[in-house]
């Protein structure tokens, strides 16, 4: 990740930026991997992703949400998806 090499090269930078501000940026890189793994189907590095994101950023409650929604079958959670946005008033996928 670039963020660790940035962190390697210059370890001032987690000073400079917070300790809190690069774990929710590592965490925010693992779950978009995680919707990289979603999209094709690996709900088991999915979750792997989800839970690396977690213990970086454990109170983000979408990143639990995610989780759960990997353990449904695919359809069902498009479904789960659908609903939450239209509820937000966003268009269905």
């Amino acid at each position: 990740m670039a963020i660790r090499k940035i962190l390697e090269a210059d370890p001032g930078v987690r000073k400079e930026v917070g300790a809190a501000t690069v774990r929710r940026r590592m965490a925010s890189l693992y779950c978009d991997l995680a919707h990289t793994w979603f999209s094709s189907g690996s709900t088991e590095n999915t979750r792997s992703s989800l839970a690396k994101a977690i213990r970086l950023w454990p109170t983000n409650m979408r990143y639990y949400a995610f989780y759960a929604a990997s353990l449904l079958q695919p359809s069902h959670a498009m479904a789960v998806r659908n609903a939450f946005r239209r509820m937000r008033g966003e268009a269905p996928v």
